[in-house]
């Protein structure tokens, strides 16, 4: 275990920094060789005075309605089992993004919603968690799917460097196969919960399979409108940061574009703070196909992820830090 533990170390706070600035070092390196660099950085910082700041804020905006969104998903998927303030709720969704930072493959994320639960609620709390993420996955999975089939079909992965295609195309492959086996475990899940408490080992899971299964059919449909929802607001905050930055892209391709890179990094799980670094090299790839503005491409990829992860975390930590208190009763 002290080996497991010491392993882990190495990899959160040795490795990925590295990896971190080896990325950020090749963006660095293959933006400045381009030659049209300054010309790039002129005409966003052009398009930046002469848009003023009302596209920012509008972003700003759907940031907040994107994370009220998710709290009210939270707070809708509790609701048998304690009251949720939206405030509450807000909290430990956001506390629990200010621990994915320093922990692997986002597991901070369970701790932070479930930490202010009571002891007792914690099983009930995990379990929640754990379907939410199942069906963030799957949605990803499904928009992944649509976007990579439609980015080959308007032969989009001819104009990305060679080096990469191999990896969009397994990704094409992967992309069809995990939406299917999500939505056949969420259609005979009762079939797949009992196979698997059928192994001895996994019999101590029982009472989080069994709120599994309590979770009506209408309630996981509710989650599935609003994931998809969130995710419709994400896509839209990329493209409106790209009008901000001059850099002319369609709808549909902004929608391909980062709906490729969302799937690409659930697929391959990272700690938070590396996660842009991944972002950077996933944009960089894909929206090469769209525009050779790469610098906007890079800079858009930044804001968006410094309002949507790095605010919020900010928020989170800050809630931490001062220790405030959530108030939560209890449903009879």
């Amino acid at each position: 275990m002290r080996l497991n533990k010491n392993i882990k170390l190495i990899i959160n706070y040795g490795i990925a920094p590295l990896l971190l600035v080896l990325i950020g070092y090749h963006l660095a390196h293959e933006l400045f060789a381009r030659p049209t660099f300054e010309e790039d950085v002129l005409s966003i910082k052009n398009h930046i005075y002469n848009n003023g700041i009302g596209l920012l804020a509008i972003v700003v905006f759907l940031m907040m309605l994107q994370w009220l969104t998710e709290a009210y998903k939270w707070k809708m998927l509790m609701s048998s089992s304690v009251n949720l303030p939206w405030r509450a709720s807000l909290q430990m969704i956001f506390t629990g993004l200010s621990f994915s930072f320093i922990t692997p493959f986002k597991s901070g994320e369970f701790i932070g919603r479930v930490m202010y639960l009571p002891t007792h609620k914690r099983a009930i709390g995990t379990a929640y968690t754990f379907y939410s993420s199942i069906i963030q996955f799957t949605v990803y999975s499904l928009l992944g799917a649509c976007s990579l089939w439609l980015f080959d079909l308007d032969q989009q992965i001819l104009k990305i460097p060679s080096s990469f295609k191999s990896g969009i195309i397994f990704l094409k492959l992967v992309s069809v196969f995990i939406p299917i086996v999500c939505l056949i475990f969420f259609v005979t899940k009762g079939l797949f919960i009992h196979f698997f408490l059928s192994f001895n080992k996994l019999k101590k899971f029982t009472p989080l399979a069994q709120e599994f299964l309590a979770i009506r059919p209408s309630r996981t449909a509710l989650v599935f409108v609003l994931t998809f929802l969130k995710c419709f607001i994400f896509i839209v905050q990329y493209w409106l940061i790209f009008t901000w930055l001059g850099i002319e892209l369609s709808f549909v391709q902004v929608f391909m574009g980062v709906s490729i890179m969302v799937f690409a990094l659930a697929v391959m799980p990272t700690i938070s703070f590396v996660e842009i670094g991944l972002r950077w090299e996933f944009s960089f790839v894909i929206f090469s196909a769209f525009t050779p503005n790469l610098v906007g491409v890079t800079i858009c990829t930044t804001i968006v992820w410094l309002l949507n992860i790095v605010l919020p975390a900010i928020i989170g930590a800050l809630w931490l830090l001062f220790r405030n208190r959530i108030y939560i009763s209890e449903v009879e």
